[in-house]
């Protein structure tokens, strides 16, 4: 782990605003787990982690997420139309809004992961390009939808001979390790008029559940002031932003979101600063959060009870951070379950909390009493895939939309 200045103003004179001392991640043979405090800077109001992970163990980290299975393209689903209603249509929309140039533009996306994006652009004409570390999500783009994706981290020489008249990065610049060296190397690659395009979640708003707003992985959180401030010190303007306080429609489809779009520009411009706001937002965040951990150990405190009284056969779907962030507060306990249910091919089989991962499809013959849902942005979706095992008398339980 080490120690880093604020990357926006440069200064070292910050506090911390959150700690969680064991996050947890599970990569399927092993459970990583680091500390993980955020601080802000009293500076300017830049929000990120302090330590951070060293380069090794971010690389370590991040292959172990994207080791998936092998892409088989014979089996690939069929390409459906542009769903125009959707988050990339939502994104496409206010890009094409805001650029002066609608005409054949070249796009590069950092990060594209299946290439939902970039469609949009290549089938209403304009030429595309994608770096996507993960094998199987690079070889989807390329197979469903025809999209030109180099499998890699990003490297500056990937692209070096291009220039390009929009660079996006879709929740990937919060994971950046040097913000502005990232913001330097686009600024080389975009033409004289170009853009780039950015999408992270929101610090106004941070969700609130079992889940931290703050996770291993974003080493970085911004406000709609701090994500203008660091690009207009990377020399860029800012051309338009949007957040989910100004669409709503999308906020009920996606976790909180600022969207922004900044053209490249010679002219200085103030780098503005939210420390006190933000700092009141995180303390209101931790007592909100606080509460809301209270109340649920409450309420399955009770079905404990009852579970333990009728020696019930309890599961948990979804062997992940927010299930570990349920154990690690007591409101559910290792010796009440059977196992856990999970969808990731590369978790099924393995041991978590020292009960066994099972697939969904195992789920009829273990035929439990009782499902929890522990997820907090598919717990819907999951319910959905759930609910049918009701019908058999297993008790679908809930976490948050009860």
């Amino acid at each position: 782990m080490k120690h880093v200045k604020c990357n926006l103003c440069g200064k070292d004179d910050c506090e911390a605003i959150f700690r969680n001392e064991k996050h947890e991640l599970n990569l399927g043979d092993e459970i990583f787990s680091r500390e993980v405090v955020n601080v802000i800077c009293k500076n300017c109001g830049l929000i990120y982690n302090n330590p951070q992970m060293e380069q090794d163990e971010l690389a370590y980290m991040y292959a172990k997420m994207t080791r998936e299975l092998e892409f088989d393209p014979g089996t690939a689903p069929k390409k459906e139309k542009l769903d125009q209603k959707s988050l990339e249509a939502n994104q496409y929309d206010f890009i094409m809004r805001n650029v002066s140039n609608t005409e054949k533009l070249s796009v590069l996306d950092i990060g594209c992961s299946l290439g939902k994006f970039l469609r949009f652009f290549k089938e209403n004409g304009h030429g595309v390009m994608g770096i996507e570390p993960s094998k199987y999500d690079s070889k989807y783009a390329r197979s469903v939808f025809g999209l030109d994706v180099i499998n890699s981290i990003f490297k500056k020489e990937l692209v070096e001979a291009r220039k390009f008249d929009i660079v996006a990065m879709n929740y990937v610049f919060e994971h950046i390790d040097n913000p502005m060296k990232m913001l330097a190397n686009i600024r080389d690659m975009l033409t004289d008029e170009g853009y780039v395009y950015i999408e992270v979640p929101n610090s106004e708003n941070p969700f609130m559940g079992f889940c931290d707003y703050f996770s291993i992985g974003h080493l970085y959180s911004f406000t709609p002031t701090t994500i203008t401030s660091i690009l207009r010190a990377a020399g860029f303007e800012e051309i338009a932003v949007q957040t989910d306080n100004d669409s709503p429609e999308d906020s009920e489809k996606t976790f909180p979101y600022i969207r922004i779009l900044a053209k490249k520009s010679n002219v200085a411009k103030d780098i503005l600063s939210d420390y006190q706001k933000s700092k009141a937002k995180f303390e209101l965040y931790k007592k909100t959060r606080d509460e809301l951990i209270e109340k649920t150990k409450i309420r399955f405190s009770e079905l404990r009870n009852g579970w333990q009284q009728k020696d019930s056969k309890v599961m948990v779907w979804g062997a992940g951070t927010h299930s570990s962030e349920m154990i690690k507060n007591r409101v559910l306990k290792e010796t009440d379950l059977y196992g856990f249910i999970d969808s990731n091919p590369h978790f099924q089989g393995k041991m978590f909390y020292g009960k066994q991962i099972y697939a969904p499809a195992e789920i009829e013959k273990i035929a439990p009493d009782c499902i929890v849902l522990s997820s907090q942005f598919s717990e819907n979706s999951i319910y959905m895939s759930a609910k049918r095992y009701e019908e058999n008398g297993t008790a679908i339980i809930k976490v948050y939309d009860q």
